[in-house]
């Protein structure tokens, strides 16, 4: 499964696509790097593919990092990425919006957090797209910093003003 996955991803880890993630999620040199890349990721995160309905080919991946509060609230902070060829024809919106659905069916309070470089207004459009805002405290000078409050799977009912 592992050697599978690493073919059909690496062709999607290409400066373009890595080129707004943060440095952690940037791709090392080296023969091994995929799978370094893969391993830092799985350990630090859940790993979601995004499939074409049609041919299964891949076309990104979803990773959401789960954290719980001290009072219990849910912290998700999430991220996408997606191939070149995927790029403009709405796949990021559908991801996010769907997302935002499942969360609305579930019992728990939770935020959702997107962190996007300041020049890919693009993402940001995704977010906002999908009920994100922007948070200013949570900003800084080169991330701006989207949340989406959830409670009790009804999306942004009696949202608290911001995370913190």
């Amino acid at each position: 499964m592992h050697a599978h996955f690493k073919t059909e991803l690496t062709p999607l880890l290409e400066p373009p696509v890595l080129k707004h993630l943060p440095p952690s999620l940037q791709l090392a040199d080296g023969s091994d790097a995929v799978d370094a890349w893969i391993a830092a990721l799985d350990a630090a995160s859940c790993v979601h593919t995004v499939r074409s309905t049609d041919t299964s080919q891949l076309l990104g991946l979803l990773i959401l990092a789960p954290l719980e509060e001290p009072d219990g609230t849910l912290t998700i902070h999430l991220g996408y990425l997606f191939s070149v060829g995927a790029w403009g024809k709405g796949y990021a919106t559908e991801l996010i919006r769907g997302l935002v659905a499942w969360c609305e069916d579930q019992p728990t309070d939770m935020w959702l957090l997107g962190g996007v470089e300041i020049k890919n207004s693009l993402s940001a459009a995704v977010l906002q797209k999908a009920g994100f805002v922007r948070s200013a405290d949570l900003s800084s000078d080169d991330t701006d910093m989207f949340q989406r409050f959830v409670r009790n799977g009804r999306a942004g009912d009696q949202a608290p003003v911001s995370r913190l």
